[in-house]
Order: structure tokens, then sequence, then C-alpha cells
């Protein structure tokens, strides 16, 4: 759904897995068809509010750092991190 912009079938597919009781979100917007960090902003956003979807904990997933970042600015509460790796190298 975010790859075709379809931000409003994004949030309820969310919606649909908390409802049917999925503890966890996972949130992954690593596509080479999207800008992943604009993508990873607008869809929290959304996601924090809708009070339903927001009861339960998001899972980060991204390999790329940036992405990681700005999921867990935009979130709101305790987050999981999922998939970073150092196969870029140590800074």
């Amino acid at each position: 759904a975010i790859v075709e912009g379809n931000w409003d079938k994004a949030v309820q597919i969310a919606y649909s897995q908390v409802q049917a009781g999925a503890d966890v979100l996972d949130i992954n917007v690593d596509d080479g068809l999207i800008d992943g960090v604009p993508a990873m902003t607008r869809f929290i956003n959304l996601l924090v509010t809708d009070p339903e979807i927001s009861k339960v904990p998001f899972m980060i997933d991204s390999s790329k750092f940036a992405i990681v970042e700005t999921g867990l600015k935009c979130s709101q509460g305790k987050c999981i991190v999922n998939s970073i790796s150092l196969k870029e190298g140590v800074e």
C-alpha cells in the first residue's frame, strides 16, 4: 500500500492486524521504489494518531540506520528495533 502511496490502506492494514490480536506491529519501508525516511515519518505519524493502533509497540525494521532513527523519533513510547547490521562497516 505504501509503495502505491495509499496511506489510508496502509493504516487500515495496521488496524486490522491490531484487531486480529497482533502484539507488535512490524514496520518496514525498505523498498527501492520509495524514499524510506519520508515514508517512515509519514506512516509512523499516521499510526500514532490512532488510539487503537498506538496501543501496541512498533517494531522499526530496516537495514538503513537513518530510517530506524526516523522511526524512533516519530514513535511514542518504547519500540523494538530490528535488522540493524554493520554490513556497511563501523564508523
